[in-house]
């Protein structure tokens, strides 16, 4: 069977791209894959580029099946979000708050996407959206949790795959019908030598420069205020005393609270390396003792970073809400989100700072986590069953949605102009 894959694909910034890099290989085993992108550069010379493909994008529907990869980064999806308009398909929904690719269409496709979602309230939602944002900025919006936007994926996607049970319900609580699968994340096998030896991470830490006698603690991924940075530095700031030699290392690009870091009487101690590429990412994960992975609020999404510092053997502290709460006990260390968040998360670092013991069963317990659950050929195995059972399902289906989305804007707006000219007249009581 021909299959259609929209994602983003290397060498783009994008952890869905790095993804899609370590899952193609596998689902070619099941399928005549085609990678397909919007806009150079693409690593992968069998890949198309639908931006300067025109008749490629139109020949979307003849694919007995499409498969379309969806994260809240407008650069990277929100032209595959258009192209899944009008050729449904399978999507991958990598996060369930979509407010920032639905925000990337600018205030007037925003206003189109909460209309979507909440009728003709729609336009008072997204109003109060901009006067809420800085300088009226709506991909700036502090709160993108309060507005999900996914129903305008959901009309159009013939089935979801989701990486955990907690996005799963969050489409059950949006009313999606269509089927859902559950696909764990994936990690990328690394080796043997990624188990956590001392000897082995001393050896790693003096190849790229660090101290091999320091404790290195690491932050990975994309740096946002989901990420709980100043909580990070309140706690290490409580613990500091207890720890002679230690660093810091911020590895992602994004927006850390640098005034914060600057001001910190331990800001000496945390170094911010901004993106790397994929083998620096891999060198800093396989040198570090530690990996912090806070997250909160949760957009849905299961984190890549996480997985992949399992995957190395790492101990990772984590904030126990959402899909993190699904992850087996003795595989991380997880911390409440609550007003024993700091403290508590102070407690961890000095006892696994003093039990390098402790660090290494926790680190097993993650790899074995990976081993049994986030293999790629196993993840595509699970993905080629479930397009095969929602392709056959859909043999002979309407291949575009365009006439569908019509008529619901018009819906909308019609309702939307009969209800404000009812608001503007004053009927005699």
């Amino acid at each position: 069977m021909r299959l259609a894959y929209l994602s983003p694909l290397p060498p783009k910034r994008s952890g869905i791209a790095t993804y899609s890099a370590h899952l193609l290989p596998e689902l070619a085993r099941h399928f005549d894959v085609v990678p397909m992108d919007f806009g150079a550069p693409i690593a992968d010379p069998a890949a198309v580029d639908l931006l300067e493909n025109a008749s490629a994008r139109a020949d979307l529907r003849s694919f007995p099946a499409r498969l379309y990869h969806l994260g809240n980064n407008p650069h990277y999806h929100l032209e595959i979000y258009r192209t899944l308009r009008d050729a449904p398909g399978v999507v991958v929904l990598h996060d369930t708050v979509l407010y920032y690719l639905m925000a990337g269409q600018g205030f007037g496709g925003l206003v189109l996407e909460c209309c979507d979602n909440d009728g003709p309230a729609g336009v008072t939602a997204a109003l109060a959206i901009r006067d809420a944002a800085p300088e009226r900025d709506v991909l700036r919006y502090a709160t993108p949790e309060r507005y999900p936007l996914l129903q305008g994926v959901l009309r159009r996607a013939q089935g979801i795959i989701v990486h955990n049970d907690t996005a799963r319900r969050q489409l059950e609580a949006a009313s999606y019908k269509g089927p859902v699968a559950v696909i764990p994340h994936l990690s990328y096998p690394v080796g043997d030598a990624a188990l956590s030896d001392p000897a082995q991470i001393a050896s790693r830490k003096r190849a790229i420069g660090l101290d091999p006698e320091e404790l290195h603690i690491g932050c990975f991924g994309f740096i946002g205020r989901t990420k709980r940075i100043e909580q990070v530095v309140r706690a290490l700031e409580l613990v500091a005393p207890r720890l002679p030699k230690w660093r810091l290392l911020i590895v992602g690009e994004g927006e850390a609270p640098d005034d914060l870091l600057r001001e910190s009487p331990i800001g000496g101690r945390i170094v911010r390396l901004g993106f790397v590429g994929e083998t620096d990412w891999n060198r800093y994960l396989g040198a570090v003792d530690l990996v912090l992975n806070l997250r909160h609020p949760s957009m849905g999404e299961t984190s890549g970073s996480l997985m992949q510092a399992m995957e190395y053997g790492k101990a990772c502290l984590v904030t126990d809400d959402a899909w993190v709460s699904e992850l087996p006990d003795a595989a991380v260390v997880k911390i409440p989100y609550d007003h024993t968040e700091v403290r508590e998360l102070a407690a961890q670092l000095a006892r696994l700072a003093a039990d390098p013991a402790a660090r290494i069963r926790i680190g097993q317990q993650a790899r074995a986590y990976c081993d049994t659950q986030c293999r790629p050929e196993r993840a595509a195995t699970l993905y080629a069953e479930f397009i095969r059972q929602v392709a056959s399902a859909n043999h002979g289906a309407p291949q575009s949605m365009a006439a569908q989305d019509q008529t619901s804007a018009a819906n909308w707006l019609e309702t939307y102009a009969i209800d404000r000219v009812r608001a503007g007249i004053k009927l005699p009581a």
